[in-house]
C-alpha cells in the first residue's frame, strides 16, 4: 500500500535535498509517497510565511504517482491555510501546466484539488 506524508526528521530531509543538490534550510520540508520502506515519489518544499515554495518533485517520469505527490504536497498547503504555491528550480513546469495547476508566474493552483478528476491525465493518456 501506498503511503504519502511528510517526513518529520530532519536528518531524513537534509538527505532528500542534498540528493537534489539543493540547499536545505530552516523552512525546507518533504513530502515522501512509499511502499513500505521503498520511497517511490516524494516532493521538496519550503515554506515561509504564507507560501509554499515547490523546490523539486520526482518521479517526473510517473505522470500518475507525480499527480499524487503535488495534490498530497498542495493539500498540506490547503490544511496550512497557504495563500500561494510556486515552483521554483527543479520543479518540471511543463508537467504542472500538463496536469493543470500551473498558472502564471509560476503559481500553481491549490483551488484545483477541489475540482473532481484528472484533465490533465486524461489529456496526457489520449496523446500517447
Amino acid at each position: 500500500m501506498i503511503t504519502l506524508k511528510t517526513i518529520e526528521d530532519t536528518k531524513q530531509i537534509k538527505l532528500f535535498y542534498t540528493k537534489e543538490n539543493l540547499e536545505f534550510n530552516e523552512f525546507s520540508n518533504c513530502l515522501c509517497a512509499k511502499d513500505g520502506e521503498e520511497v517511490l515519489g516524494y516532493c521538496l518544499f519550503d515554506i515561509k510565511g504564507a507560501q509554499m515554495i515547490i523546490r523539486a518533485i520526482n518521479p517526473q517520469d510517473d505522470l500518475m504517482l507525480l499527480d499524487g505527490v503535488l495534490r498530497s504536497t498542495l493539500h498540506i498547503a490547503a490544511s496550512r491555510n497557504l495563500e500561494e504555491a510556486v515552483a521554483i528550480e527543479k520543479s518540471p513546469l511543463d508537467i504542472f501546466k500538463t496536469l493543470g495547476f500551473l498558472k502564471e508566474d509560476n503559481k500553481l493552483n491549490i483551488a484545483k484539488l477541489y475540482e473532481s478528476g484528472c484533465s490533465g491525465c486524461k489529456n496526457k493518456n489520449a496523446d500517447s
